[in-house]
């Protein structure tokens, strides 16, 4: 027994598998032989391996350099008894180890989905016995009984089938039913789309019978191998991680740097007075883990965390669901998208688009408007009544039908085709009921994959009273045209001759190049001995009523471009993202579709390519080519997994979108994974990023754009809060650095007199700030976001205008922050006066730095909503949330510094007026120096703009 996911079983006989399987199709395996394939081979399941474990994932949220950095302040703050410090920093590393974990353990879950797609039971036969099976246990070689309505438990070939239609949505995404048939193919094809002969597990039997032969089970089969591919499929890092966790890691050496100049210089400046070297050192720790408390932004893990999920909310409501928060930041750095056609592309819904009438020179047009059908032949509007064979084509699309509308919702049901057919119509007027009432069916010859047609004999009341019936046929146009010898002309029959026959392959000719899906009709009048023989034989021959019949016509049917996506695309196109579909369809149908979607102009043959194609060209060759490439068709899972590999190794961001179980490891190694909310299943949901609720791609242009304007929002939250930091570590570093000079041989220790306490300092980078970013976080979406191409992803963080809006504030910030605290605080005086209790020097002078460095924070937030743009020019109250954010901030402020309960926790007095006027004289300062900054980067970039080109 040979079983190998790499051997081509539909090229074997069925005498070939059933000797290289060592079984019987007619009595199956023994259960001895059953059991011993069962305990070699294993059971028939998906095996989970390289899963993280609950506490893997939650460790992994705290791995990024600037949460490491915080969690050193927890236990820094914890050895020197700051508890408050200590709490309040780790609120914010548990909520933001939270919402990461929660994302992340929901996507585990995708690989947990694969294994309801199996089977629970099946019908096996056991020493000639049918019996019921647990699937598990289905090994190569057992003989297993499939009816529709089954789910295949593994994959097998078949070796007997009658009317067997399998849905392989789930493998291939595409929705219409394949015929499947015990025939031997020729040679070798390696798309599953194509192998008539296997079913697959996890698919689904909707119609016939079959009897098959398992050839692989367990990981060993198709899905077995998408399983494989999911697990190993890699996840990268978002851009802003990347860049962030660089930043975190500067930043970290920075403040290590920092308070051992700030501990090295204090210690000394008292080492010649001190009696205890040890204890100034300690103090002098204490003070550096003030200065860590300015210089970390706290707030940033948090705002972000809360930005990203803010910015959830606003995509939803362009109807899409994101699951993992990476995925808002990442949308705004796209610049690829590779779309699946069905559903996303396309209505997903086939409908009518020609018709050709034996009794008319022209074709049809079929145009739907206001829930009607409209026929049109050359600008003129037809109807069927003075039509006798248009009528009868129109009534066939509707008889010989077993699709049907429910009565309570008008909704239509059954096959795709069938129902377009049905659809089409109704709409042009047709009673339906009516017309099933007057035709009688009294008889049914289905649908099968070797006649390809079915058949539907009606009871018709003639015009004189008497009943004849009537057979109305459809089925592939070759095979209708084929059993007809005669043509219907209007009212008249006429011979199928050589010149009518080519007239109907110019018409085929031309429905192919559209890409339309072609069914043929014909209709033949028997008699009542024909129906009574094949009603009552067991073995009826069908060919006494598909033969010899009347050619009708044929209508063609595609599965139409949704017409916003189109409009979506070029919006796409005009924000420099390229836009690739990449299907299962055949080559020209996705042709035809890339063309009505302006995804391809003019010659196709340098921008489209096969699965086979890509299995031809090497890494290197791709690579070179694909840029060009704008359809990839008849691809499978592996072809997609390594079109985004390619991709991402030219340094696009790639966004993916599916919706079947093929599509999942796709999903989970792009960027962004976009699976379909409508139609995708499990699996893809599991595997993706976010899912369109409508299934639409308008919606993930949309979703693009919102995600660059969050992304905007992010870099002037970051430059806010970061030019806050940077004005209280130059506050603290100098403050200390001036200090300790003061306090040397003195008896006052620096701790005691900082500008700002490290409570203050928290307080300031959580609420103060933290609140105001998080409010730049949802500024306005700029209308313009998608005229520009998309930020370079290896474009840094900081760029010059926000390094110098870092720097200036900084500079601004710190000098107006201590020149406040040294007014108050009179360097003339002695320093025991400053802490001196009666006085209250210190406390009066910290509360006015606590005071003016969060009022320069507040014309900070409103200058931080546009790099280079006047604040005048952007609008001051154009973001409400962030006046209202400004208002309440102050207000908590005033409670501070006036209520006596937050007097002892803050070391805060109460200020007067004329505190106040020096206070907002000083904080509005940095207002006028950023609108200065502003103007020149203005200027100067206008000069680049303006100076000629020389060639």
């Amino acid at each position: 027994m040979k079983s190998d996911s790499k051997v081509s079983f539909e090229t074997m006989s069925v005498e070939e598998i059933v000797k290289n399987f060592d079984t019987n199709i007619k009595n199956g395996l023994s259960k001895e032989e059953h059991q011993n394939r069962l305990e070699k081979l294993g059971e028939n399941k998906l095996v989970q391996f390289g899963k993280e474990s609950t506490w893997s994932l939650l460790l992994n949220q705290f791995k990024d350099f600037i949460i490491v950095i915080l969690i050193g302040a927890v236990i820094i703050s914890a050895l020197f008894g700051e508890i408050i410090d200590m709490i309040a920093i780790l609120a914010i590393l548990l909520m933001n180890g939270f919402l990461g974990f929660y994302q992340e353990y929901k996507a585990e879950k995708s690989i947990e989905e694969l294994q309801k797609l199996t089977s629970p039971h099946s019908r096996i036969l056991r020493d000639g016995k049918i019996d019921v099976i647990d699937s598990s246990e289905i090994v190569p070689g057992d003989v297993i009984l499939i009816e529709a309505g089954d789910i295949i438990p593994a994959d097998s070939r078949l070796v007997e089938s009658f009317n067997f239609q399998i849905d392989e949505s789930t493998l291939t995404g595409e929705s219409l039913p394949v015929s499947k048939k015990a025939m031997m193919l020729e040679k070798k094809v390696s798309n599953t789309s194509d192998q008539k002969n296997m079913v697959f597990m996890g698919t689904n039997a909707v119609r016939g019978t079959a009897t098959v032969v398992c050839v692989n089970t367990g990981m060993n089969t198709v899905i077995g191998g998408i399983t494989e591919l999911l697990i190993s499929a890699e996840e990268r890092d978002t851009p802003l991680k990347i860049k962030l966790n660089k930043f975190g890691k500067k930043l970290g050496w920075f403040i290590l740097a920092i308070c051992g100049i700030v501990i090295a210089v204090g210690t000394l400046t008292q080492v010649t007075t001190s009696t205890d070297i040890t204890k100034t050192f300690l103090e002098m720790t204490i003070v550096g883990v003030a200065l860590a408390v300015a210089a970390i932004p706290e707030g940033l893990v948090a705002v972000i965390t809360l930005a990203l999920s803010i910015g959830v909310l606003r995509i939803s409501k362009q109807k899409a669901i994101v699951r993992k928060l990476k995925a808002v930041e990442t949308l705004g750095s796209t610049t690829v998208v590779c779309s699946d056609k069905t559903g996303t592309l396309t209505q997903n819904k086939m409908t009518v688009q020609k018709i050709y009438s034996s009794s008319i020179e022209n074709d049809i047009d079929v145009t739907f408007e206001g829930g009607k059908a409209v026929l049109e032949e050359e600008n003129e509007i037809l109807g069927s009544k003075n039509n006798e064979s248009l009528k009868l084509l129109l009534y066939s699309s509707v008889l010989c039908n077993n699709a049907f509308i429910k009565d309570a919702d008008g909704q239509y049901v059954g096959d795709p085709t069938e129902t377009a057919l049905l659809s089409m119509a109704v709409k042009t007027g047709i009673d339906y009921q009516s017309l099933k009432t007057d035709w009688k069916r009294v008889g049914e010859l289905p649908f099968d994959s070797e006649r390809k047609m079915m058949s539907t004999i009606h009871e018709v009341v003639d015009l004189d009273g008497s009943k004849k019936l009537i057979a109305l046929v459809k089925g592939a146009p070759d095979y209708i045209k084929s059993k007809c010898t005669k043509i219907s002309n209007k009212d008249s029959l006429e011979d199928l001759d050589e010149n009518k026959l080519k007239i109907i392959e110019k018409f085929e000719m031309d429905f192919s190049e559209r890409a339309l899906r072609v069914i043929g009709f014909a209709y033949k009048e028997i008699s009542k001995d024909i129906l009574d023989s094949l009603l009552n034989s067991e073995t009826p021959d069908y060919d006494i009523v598909e033969s010899d019949m009347i050619y009708l016509g044929m209508i063609g049917m595609k599965d139409p471009p949704r017409p916003e996506a189109i409009a979506a695309i070029k919006t796409c196109f005009k924000a420099g993202i390229r836009v690739k579909m990449v299907t299962g369809d055949h080559k020209n149908t996705a042709i035809a579709i890339g063309k009505e979607m302006s995804l391809i102009e003019g010659d196709s043959d340098k921008s489209v390519i096969t699965g086979q194609e890509i299995e031809f060209f090497s890494d290197e060759e791709l690579y070179e080519i694909i840029p060009n490439i704008k359809i990839f068709a008849r691809v499978n899972p592996e072809h997609k997994l390594r079109i985004v590999d390619i991709l991402q190794s030219r340094g696009e961001i790639v966004a993916m979108t599916g919706d079947g179980v093929n599509d999942a490891p796709a999903l989970k190694q792009a960027d962004i994974g976009v699976a379909m909310g409508l139609g995708g299943t499990d699996v893809a949901k599991q595997a993706s990023d976010m899912v369109l609720t409508d299934d639409n791609f308008a919606t993930l242009e949309k979703s693009i754009e919102e995600g660059r304007s969050i992304y905007s929002n992010m870099r002037k939250f970051i430059g806010y809060l970061l030019a806050c930091n940077a004005g209280e570590v130059f506050t603290v570093f100098f403050g200390i650095v001036i200090i300790s000079f003061f306090l040397a041989g003195g008896h006052v220790t620096i701790e005691e007199v900082l500008p700002l306490t490290a409570l203050q300092l928290l307080y300031v980078n959580l609420i103060t700030d933290g609140l105001p970013a998080l409010a730049l976080g949802v500024d306005p979406k700029d209308p313009n976001a998608m005229d520009n191409p998309p930020r370079d992803p290896n474009e840094p963080i900081f760029n010059k205008h926000l390094i110098s809006s870092i720097l200036l504030a900084g500079i601004v910030v710190g000098i107006g922050t201590l020149t406040v605290f040294f007014y108050e605080l009179d360097l003339n005086l002695d320093p025991s006066f400053w802490i001196d209790e009666t006085s209250g020097t210190i406390y009066k002078a910290q509360t006015m730095a606590f005071t003016v460095l969060i009022i320069f924070q507040k014309f900070m937030a409103f200058s931080s909503r546009h790099e280079t743009e006047s604040l005048f020019k952007v609008g001051v109250f154009k973001n409400k949330f962030l006046v209202i954010v400004i208002i309440l901030t102050f207000t908590l402020h005033l409670g501070v510094i006036y209520l006596d309960f937050f007097h002892d926790i803050f070391g805060t007095v109460p200020l007067n007026g004329e505190d106040w006027i020096i206070i907002f004289g000083v904080s509005s300062s940095v207002l006028m120096f950023e609108e200065i900054r502003k103007f020149i980067f203005r200027k100067v970039e206008s000069n680049n703009d303006s100076k000629p080109v020389v060639v």
